[in-house]
């Protein structure tokens, strides 16, 4: 069974974006993608449409197998809305996918619970003008610009299954001019939910935060591994919770 999960890691990792996809379009930026098992729940996606960069960061439900399952539901279903000609916007595109997820999961027969789907940022950064969108399913989006954290909180509902049943629902649209030298973070609940520091507790997003806030003015490559560094400080030799994911791009 393992072998058979370990060879499924690798289609999953062929499933995500090439290694270098990120910084082809960001030369500085990084990637944290650490499972919590072999294979993930969470995973991250970037394209480009004409003089738009589109970056995704989702943690579906579950780790480990079910988590896969639901990421490469995810990503397949992400890939295809951002293509539908009437989606323009990264609320629209939540929007979009909610509906999709929830069909596919709530067919007739199915046995998937109401819980299943997942908590989403989508980005899109506008080559030529710097002009920022974003919209999220409850994972919020942190953007250091001008010396000072800007914290976009996500809307308090998830892509998929959930309490509003048949309800649409409708995202947020952030909008914002950026700036050279701006830098844009997606992460899923990985790293704050974890364990670990002199008492045993959850690093939690404002801990998560302070690390940032601290390492912003370094270049990405120095912060991805510093942070990378921090949060395996912080879990010492208590067990990995969740899946952990991360990007950050400087414009």
């Amino acid at each position: 069974i393992t072998d058979s999960i370990v060879y499924a890691k690798s289609i999953q990792k062929a499933m995500l974006p090439a290694p270098d996809a990120l910084s082809h379009h960001f030369p500085e930026s990084f990637v944290i993608f650490k499972p919590r098992d072999i294979v993930s729940g969470d995973f991250y996606w970037v394209d480009e449409f004409e003089d738009k960069i589109i970056v995704a960061c989702a943690d579906c439900t579950g780790h480990g197998v079910p988590g896969a399952f639901m990421s490469l539901i995810g990503s397949a279903l992400l890939k295809e809305v951002a293509r539908t000609a009437e989606v323009h916007s990264p609320s629209i595109a939540l929007s979009y996918l909610d509906s999709e997820l929830r069909e596919m999961l709530n067919r007739e027969g199915n046995k998937f619970g109401v819980q299943d789907g997942m908590d989403i940022s989508i980005v899109e950064i506008d080559k030529k003008t710097l002009k920022f969108r974003g919209a999220s399913a409850k994972r919020p989006i942190v953007i250091y610009k001008n010396g000072r954290l800007l914290e976009l909180k996500g809307d308090r509902f998830s892509i998929g299954g959930d309490a509003h049943g048949s309800q649409t629902k409708n995202y947020t649209l952030h909008e914002l001019d950026l700036e050279p030298g701006d830098i844009v973070y997606q992460f899923s609940d990985g790293i704050s939910d974890q364990f670990g520091g002199s008492l045993g507790k959850k690093l939690k997003k404002t801990g998560l935060l302070e690390i940032i806030g601290e390492l912003a003015h370094l270049n990405l490559t120095e912060q991805g591994r510093l942070i990378r560094e921090r949060f395996k400080e912080w879990q010492g030799s208590l067990a990995q919770v969740d899946d952990v994911i991360m990007l950050g791009v400087k414009i």
